[in-house]
Order: C-alpha cells, then structure tokens, then sequence
C-alpha cells in the first residue's frame, strides 16, 4: 500500500467482550480490510490475526510471535491504559489510542502519524546538524532572545576566546557579562531591523579577562518556538588586525626615512622591468619617475657608459640573482649634461611559492661627496709631491752645479779664444735633458687627473715611478723591485695606481730614518673564498697584487689596527696628514680590490695592494 499525502484518522467501537460495534470507513482504509473483514460482532483479536496473517504488521519487530503479540495486545486493551504505536509492514506508524466507555466497552482512535514522525525526524536531523554545526564552528557563535539578551546557547570557541564557561553564559545576558563596548549590541540591532542581516562587520569583544578581541561579524534574526533570537558569529582577527597595523606603521616610517633621505628606492619584475620608483628620483638625480616605470634596467646597463666596471658587476650580480652594495658609476645628466655619480644596492627577492621574482634596492646620488674625494685626493698628492721636494731639491742642486760648472768652463775658453770642448757641451745638455725629465714627471703626477679606471698593467706603471722614486727615498734607500712572470693586467685608475705606490713608498721611507731596503713586488694572486671569508667587500678571484715592504722600525699591534683610520697619523705635527694610507684603503675599496697589511715592531712592515684582474680574465674565471 502507498503511504497517502494526508494522514488517516479511523475510529473503531468495540463493546465489553471485545467485539466489533462499528467503525469508519477510514479504519477499512487504514489497514486494507475487505468488506467481509468488518462485520458486527468479529473480535478484535480475530481483526489483529488478519492483520499479522496478510503482513499489515510485522511482529517480529516488537514481539516475538504473533501468539505474543495477540496475548500483550489483548492485556494491554483489557487494561485500557494510554496509548501505543503499531508499526506497518509498509513503514507506517500508527496511533491508537483505547478510551473507556460509559456502556462497559471502548473506542479506539487509530491515525497514521507517518508523515509527522518523517517531518519530525527532518527536524531533528536539521537540529543535531545545526547545533554540531554550531559547537564546531571556529568562529565565536551565540543564540540569545532579541528582546531581553539572554543567552540561549553558545559553543566551544566561545567559551576558548572569551574566557566564559558555558554555565556562566546560558541565562545571562550581555549586558551582565560585559562583553560589548557601550551600545555596540543596540548599534547591531538597529542594523539587523534596517537590512535584517549583518555581515563582515568589525568590532571588538571584551573577554572575562578583560581583554579586547577584534572580531569580524555576521549576524541575523531567527524564530526559535515562536520567540525570535538573535544568532551571532564573530571570526577573531586580532592578530591580523595587529599585524595590519604594524605593516602600516612599517610603512609609514618607511615612508617617513625615504621622504628624510636622499637615497631613493626601486623595484625591478624578473625581466628587469620596472615596477616602482620612488619620487626622490627626479630631485636627485634629475630623471623623472615616468622615465623609469615599464622601462628596461638593461636599458641603463648598455651603452657607452655600460663600459664601466661596476656596471658590468652590477649587470651579472643582476644575471646571477645576487645582491649587490655599493657600486659606483657615473652618466651624463640628460638634461645639463653634466657627469654625476651614483651608488647602488640591490637584493633579490621571491614570490611565495619560492620563485625569483625581481631586485628592491636603492640609489644615491654621491657627485658631490665623489668630487670632494677628488680634491681630496689632489690635496693629499699634493703632499706627497711636498715631501718630495727635499729630494727634488738635492738632484737640481746637482743638476745645475754641473751646468753652471761646465757652462764657466766653455765661458773661459771662449774668452781666451780657444776651442770649445764639446764633451763639456754634452754634459750641459744632458744635465738639462735630466732636469726637464725629473720637472715632467713631477707635474705629471701632480696635476689634477680625471677618475678613469682602465685596464692597467702594473709593471709598467711601477717601471715608470722608479725614478721618481729613488729621488725621493734618497741614497740611503735601496729600491728592489721584482715583478712575476706573465703578469694579468688589471682594471684601475692609473694616477690613483701612481699615487698610491707614491704614499706607500713615502710611508716605508718614514719607517726607515736609518736608511735600509724597499721592496716592490708585482705579481698574480687568485684569493680563495677562505682568504676572503675573513673581510668584508671582497670576493674570492683572480687579482694582480702589488705589494711594498721595508726593514724599518714596524708598527706595534695596538696602532695596526687604526692604520687605515683617516688622519690617524703617528707622525708628529706638521710632518703628515695621516691621509696616506687610509687613501690606498679607499682606493683599494672603490677598485673592488684589497688592502692588507702585516707588521712586527723591529722588523719592518709589508703592504699588499690587489687589484681585480681586468674584465677579460674576470669573464674568463
């Protein structure tokens, strides 16, 4: 039989002995009776026999047998008490219902409650889904009566956040547990009446602690038997609200160091291309941020002025995804036309899956702090050319004592009319020709040069200065000069390269008032990560090194340490600046290269300039 849409309600008359007196049509529905099955008089327990015979009914499920069956059915109906649910072979629940009569028998009310037990279920089912829904949401939930505030209900996350137990919420209302700021939940209420739902809606939550919570929060009205409740979630965005709030204060000050320096910063995607560049950019260094967004990095690294060194370092640190700090290039201003100079660093940075995805670093315009270390430079060669002049002095002393000694001699001979010795002609002349050398190489050196690193080969450059040299560090000085076999050439500023071995000679000379040797050693060096591990700014590769000792008196530890300070000098007032070897330090750095120096009190002291190999053999290696 199909279960019907509409629920059947039979009633059924049976007198003192149980006999059948009549019944409704419905109850012939109810249980499929024929129409010979419901005649006066039949008894009950004959009609639950047929019932039991045809399947209506399963006994089995509450009885044992049908002799069971009809034996508890028969006690109970003597008994007359209450109610009992029958279920149907075909999955109905039927009702009934035995009620006494004034005339010694009783009606029976038998209703299909199929369809309200179904419904029934349903409800249940949505109910233990909603309430497990409830106690397991991560977010904080409650259900409390609209009118009064009450709490109806709340789960496991409100009682872990705000710190109250369950037993301390059901039953109280918010105003009693003090968990809103004053006239938050009315605030709520009136938005819920206008639109009928809250979402996404921020505010904060007082734990028992007294603690405040940030919370994202949702909320709507809903009927709970017949009385209308509130049901509130609220996700806890405390810690990213703190950690939004520290990025922005990060950002602020940010922007509040770059707006205070002169550096600015910028960004490049992975194909060099950029994304970002702060506004400084144009006051500093006179191009404009427009000139540089969705424009090429390799655009700057080509060129004439790509030829640099640094930019070619600066171009495979980019290549090879390594950081990069402090290179200095120059490039003509578009505008003026003029060369200024610019240092740079930059780190790479990945996306969050791990893959590269550009540079950040920044720039700064160094023309003015380049040009200072220019006139710098020339003041502190102009104090190496001062304490040339004692020697200079004495070769010119020289020098004219034979022209003026040969020149009286070729004056007599021409007064007493005889001939003129060309020997002593010669010697005038060669006396000349040496003073006008030793003039050139001074004004060679002294005159201000331009910073032009090239690629330089050392020996050539220390042949050249011997000379030079040995007039310095006068006859009480040996010079010993040795250069290795198959020299690499190196990439440096040669007036920078002359006025450092100058320095360093002077300095030995000082170290020497006694007189004694120096040595010049030119010769390849290839430093190992080991070696360069233990300084900074410097990178493991092959070098050209050229390197000055003396046997003078040496340097104690505790000055070894300050020697390459600027103007730290031992020397006393007026004899040194104490530029000398802080300048060679300078200029060791801004070559990319290395100053090392080793000394022991009472045997002498050995300076190691390195010099990068030129970018030929740097590619090669």
């Amino acid at each position: 039989m199909k279960v019907r849409e509409k629920a059947l309600e039979a009633c059924v008359i049976y007198d003192e002995n149980g006999a059948l007196v009549a019944c409704d049509k419905s109850f012939q529905i109810l249980y499929g009776y024929l129409e010979g099955d419901l005649t006066p008089g039949v008894h009950f327990t004959e009609l639950d026999r047929l019932d039991v015979e045809r399947g209506i009914v399963v006994p089995g499920k509450i009885f044992s047998g049908i002799e069971d069956y009809l034996e508890k059915k028969t006690t109970y109906r003597r008994k007359l008490e209450g109610s009992f649910i029958v279920q149907l072979a075909d999955g109905r629940a039927i009702k009934i219902t035995d009620r006494p009569l004034s005339t010694g028998g009783f009606v029976s009310i038998q209703t299909d409650i199929t369809e309200f037990n179904r419904v029934n279920e349903k409800l249940q089912r949505t109910s233990d889904l909603f309430m497990s829904a409830f106690h397991i949401n991560s977010s904080v939930c409650a259900i409390s009566v609209l009118d009064t505030g009450k709490f109806i209900e709340v789960n496991a996350a409100w009682v872990d956040i705000l710190g109250y137990a369950r037993s301390e919420s059901i039953g109280k209302t918010s105003a009693e547990l003090n968990i809103w700021e004053e006239g938050k939940r009315s605030h709520i209420l009136s938005i819920l009446e206008r639109d009928g739902l809250l979402k996404d809606y921020q505010s904060s939550l007082i734990t028992k602690s007294g603690e405040r919570r940030e919370f994202l929060m949702s909320a709507n009205i809903l009927t709970v038997t017949d009385t209308q409740c509130v049901f509130f979630s609220g996700k806890d965005i405390t810690e990213k609200v703190k950690n939004r709030k520290a990025l922005e204060a990060s950002q602020n000050q940010f922007t509040d160091f770059t707006r205070s320096s002169s550096d600015w910063h910028w960004e490049i995607d992975a194909a060099g291309i950029f994304t970002y560049i702060s506004s400084d950019v144009e006051l500093a260094a006179g191009v404009s941020q427009k000139d540089y967004l969705g424009n090429s990095i390799w655009r700057m690294l080509s060129g004439k002025m790509a030829e640099q060194r640094s930019l070619k370092y600066m171009k495979q640190c980019l290549l090879n995804q390594r950081s990069f700090r402090d290179v200095v290039s120059w490039r003509m201003q578009k505008v003026s036309g003029k060369k200024i100079w610019l240092r740079r660093n930059g780190v790479p940075f990945y996306d969050d899956n791990g893959a590269f995805a550009g540079f950040r670093g920044s720039s700064s315009n160094v023309t003015e702090q380049k040009n200072l270390e220019e006139k710098l430079q020339q003041s502190q060669k102009m104090e190496a050319v001062g304490q040339l002049t004692g020697g200079v002095a004495h070769d010119f002393n020289n020098l004219l004592a034979v022209i003026l000694g040969n020149m009286d001699i070729v004056k007599d001979t021409l007064n007493e009319g005889a001939p003129i010795d060309m020997k002593q002609v010669d010697a005038v002349i060669r006396a000349a020709e040496r003073g006008a050398e030793l003039t050139q190489n001074m004004l060679s050196f002294s005159r201000k040069q331009n910073l032009m690193p090239e690629e330089v080969k050392l020996e050539e450059q220390v042949s050249a200065m011997i000379s030079l040299l040995k007039r310095a560090l006068g006859e009480a000085i040996d010079i010993d000069v040795r250069f290795g076999k198959d020299l690499w050439t190196c990439h440096a500023d040669p007036g920078k390269v002359e006025n450092a071995l100058l320095n360093l000679a002077i300095n030995a000379r000082d170290a020497m008032p006694s007189g004694g040797t120096l040595k010049i050693e030119v010769e390849n060096a290839t430093l190992s990560s080991d070696y360069t591990n233990k300084y900074t700014n410097i990178r493991p590769g092959n070098y050209v090194m050229m390197a000055v000792s003396d046997t003078g008196i040496g340097i104690s530890a505790d000055i070894v340490e300050h020697v390459f300070e600027p103007f730290y000098t031992t020397k006393e007032t007026g004899k040194g600046t104490g530029l000398g070897l802080s300048m060679v330090y300078g200029f060791a750095q801004q070559s990319d290269g290395h100053l090392a120096l080793q000394s022991e009190v009472g045997r002498g002291t050995r300076v190691e300039l390195f010099l990068p190999q030129s970018e030929e053999g740097l590619i090669e290696n």
